[in-house]
């Protein structure tokens, strides 16, 4: 007991078979299958569509290509497991990072005048150990030539900052910033990322967005 469909013979398997049931399913479903397959070749094949792609043609000149998000790990990597890690940037050739960052790192309070106290001017080996696994990153960034977006994640922890409105946080990222692109001489860092996601309840305290103050915060960023 046969029978075909494109070519192929199938035997049916007897009633009293004890895998007859499981074998009929199959055959059932690879026999849908192929008829789905016949008919749309049969339906679609008259009027084939052929798309032609001229790799020469620029259609998009705004594309800056693929990013990645490449932050410091809180707790670092071995020695081998970071040579993955770039090892695989490598592969996948992104054009684009955003790397976000904590104040707390760089800033280590204010003065009774106010003023910031930096991580440099504490000597080399607290900015070692304080930023070499920001400096990792960016060194990467630099060597390819990939272009970087900076940030911050939320309000500063520890510093007495109010919150995004507070004019000091401006200005210790502006000196930040500064102190990475004119005595590091990094120049890949071409954006600002001031505070992650300021539209979800998740980065606020109290979960309560606060947009006004938020905006406050980008205006004395730019002022800066």
């Amino acid at each position: 007991r046969q029978f075909s469909c494109s070519g192929e013979a199938y035997d049916l398997p007897s009633a009293d078979s004890s895998c007859g049931y499981s074998t009929l399913i199959t055959m059932t479903l690879r026999l849908a299958f192929q008829i789905a397959v016949l008919a749309g070749s049969r339906l679609f094949g008259a009027d084939r569509t052929v798309v032609t792609i001229d790799p020469n043609t620029i259609v998009a000149d705004r594309f800056m290509g693929l990013g990645v998000e490449v932050d410091p790990y809180e707790y670092q990597p071995s020695p081998a497991a970071w040579k993955m890690t770039l090892e695989r940037l490598d592969h996948m050739q992104p054009a684009f990072f955003r790397v976000m960052w904590r104040a707390n790192s760089y800033c280590l309070g204010f003065d009774d005048a106010g003023k910031p106290k930096y991580v440099w001017d504490a000597g080399e080996a607290a900015v070692q150990e304080r930023l070499r696994p920001l400096f990792a990153i960016l060194d990467y960034a630099q060597s390819r030539d990939i272009d970087v977006m900076l940030g911050e994640w939320d309000t500063p922890k520890g510093l007495s900052i109010t919150g995004p409105q507070d004019p000091r946080w401006a200005r210790i990222i502006t000196d930040f910033v500064t102190y990475l692109t004119t005595q590091k001489h990094y120049t890949i860092i071409r954006f600002y990322n001031f505070f992650n996601e300021p539209n979800g309840n998740w980065m606020w305290p109290q979960g309560k967005v606060d947009y006004a103050a938020w905006a406050e915060g980008m205006r004395n960023l730019r002022r800066e």
